[in-house]
């Protein structure tokens, strides 16, 4: 256990002591987007898609969205409470307001992973663009001096297993509709 905190701590300090105004900008930017950007992400794919299937799949990405939010904020923080790097490291350099909420898992990571991965699935052109999110965003938790890589490494993969479980639901819920269609399309004579 020792070693993955001196893993964490020797990651955290190279991302968070760069010092570049461009970055400072960049990752603020990228912080913030997060108050409008997942459902902004989630808006895109609905009105420039061009599938049959968009609204279902902008519903689901949005009980997505809501269920990371409250399995973040409501049972993941609180479980395990983590003070965040921005309260206990002098040495951190903070670069926004920092939050009272524990720290791990990042919220922002476990967002974008999870919202990155389920229209990945749907959109496959775009994987380029939200790859690049998913690591913006997550540079930024620690640039900003708010997480641990650890917080970050843990959001991503628990908004990953969350994208592959909610892409699971929406197959099953393609698959009910396209029966329910077909039933009343070819009622079967008496």
């Amino acid at each position: 256990m020792h070693m993955l905190t001196q893993w964490d701590l020797a990651i955290f300090h190279s991302i968070n002591q760069i010092q570049s105004r461009v970055l400072d900008i960049f990752f603020l930017w990228i912080t913030e987007f997060k108050s409008f950007g997942w459902f902004l992400l989630v808006a895109l794919s609905t009105f420039l898609s061009k599938r049959k299937d968009r609204w279902r799949i902008a519903l689901f990405a949005v009980l997505l969205l809501a269920s990371v939010n409250v399995l973040s904020h409501e049972v993941f923080k609180p479980l395990f409470h983590r003070p965040r790097p921005c309260h206990v490291l002098q040495e951190a350099i903070v670069r926004t307001a920092c939050p009272d909420s524990p720290s791990f898992p990042s919220g922002h990571a476990m967002s974008i992973f999870a919202i990155a991965v389920f229209l990945g699935f749907y959109y496959p052109s775009w994987v380029g663009f939200l790859g690049f999110l998913t690591v913006a965003v997550s540079l930024s938790r620690i640039y900003m001096g708010v997480h641990y890589p650890s917080d970050v490494l843990g959001g991503a993969i628990l908004g990953m297993i969350m994208a592959f479980g909610w892409r699971k639901m929406e197959k099953k819920s393609k698959n009910q509709t396209s029966k329910i269609k077909m039933t009343h399309q070819n009622p079967k004579c008496p």
